[in-house]
């Protein structure tokens, strides 16, 4: 969990590009692809926080969560 609150961390704070999270989960979670199913899960429940509260600072976050979510799912080697 705190891996993906950092990357999530990582693509808010770089424009939302994904790469930076991407990079993060890959090198810092030893069994990335075999835990991917999880980590998009994790990631799609984060996402939520986009619609869920009505401060900016979560939506952005929300946001984030939700396009690293997408990019974990399409990743492959």
């Amino acid at each position: 969990m705190r891996q993906c609150l950092y990357a999530v961390h990582l693509v808010a704070k770089n424009a939302a590009e994904t790469q930076f999270g991407l990079n993060w989960l890959r090198t810092e979670l030893p069994d990335y692809w075999g835990q991917r199913a999880r980590i998009a899960h994790i990631l799609s429940y984060l996402s939520k926080l986009e619609r869920v509260t009505d401060t900016q600072r979560w939506r952005k976050d929300g946001r984030a969560a939700a396009l690293l979510a997408g990019a974990v799912r399409n990743d492959h080697v």
